[in-house]
């Protein structure tokens, strides 16, 4: 598996660079000082790969105007998104979904993450799901497991994404708890 081009983890915004993906033809990418409209959470962890939190109609035409290809919803088991896909299919926005929760959450779960955000056909990638607790459980994950990032590196990473690290609800403890499950399985 191609692993992404990392970018500095300060620069919130997207690379200049054009680069041949698998079918021969360029990936554009936005200029670095044109950033997102209405997209919250707005980072660029990797060359061709973005990610924030469910933009609204400007987002999502930003996005089509600055030739994004694929939009990838984290969402939890059954939640529909109907409404999501439609607006994409509005903008000729590929949709794809992966359905996690924090029973769900495994290590093929984290692959798959992994093996989308590495596939050229697919970018510009964007990656978002509802208030980026899912996008923080996956990016934290993913920069573990892929990226071989050290714990406290991959958990500030996740953070940025919108995993709440000292938040004490349920639901974002379960998330926590689900990480490190999956971190201790072989």
């Amino acid at each position: 598996m191609l692993s992404p081009q990392p970018v500095q983890p300060a620069d919130h915004r997207v690379p200049t660079s054009s680069k041949p993906d698998s079918t021969g033809g360029a990936n554009p990418a936005p200029p670095l000082t044109d950033l997102p409209a209405d997209i919250a959470r707005w980072q660029t962890p990797y060359e061709g790969v973005a990610s924030g939190l469910l933009p609204q109609r400007e987002g999502w035409d930003w996005l089509q105007q600055k030739s994004y290809r694929t939009v990838l919803h984290l969402k939890l088991p059954g939640e529909d998104a109907t409404a999501i896909r439609n607006e994409l299919e509005r903008r000729n926005l590929r949709y794809v979904a992966l359905e996690v929760s924090p029973q769900t959450l495994q290590r093929e779960l984290v692959q798959r993450f992994s093996e989308l955000l590495a596939d050229r056909s697919l970018q510009p990638i964007f990656v978002t799901d509802r208030d980026g607790t899912i996008a923080g459980a996956m990016w934290y994950l993913h920069y573990r497991l892929a990226g071989k990032l050290s714990e406290e590196e991959a958990r500030r990473r996740a953070v940025q994404h919108g995993l709440p690290e000292t938040d004490t609800r349920p639901e974002v403890a379960a998330w926590w708890l689900a990480v490190q499950n999956v971190l201790k399985t072989n």
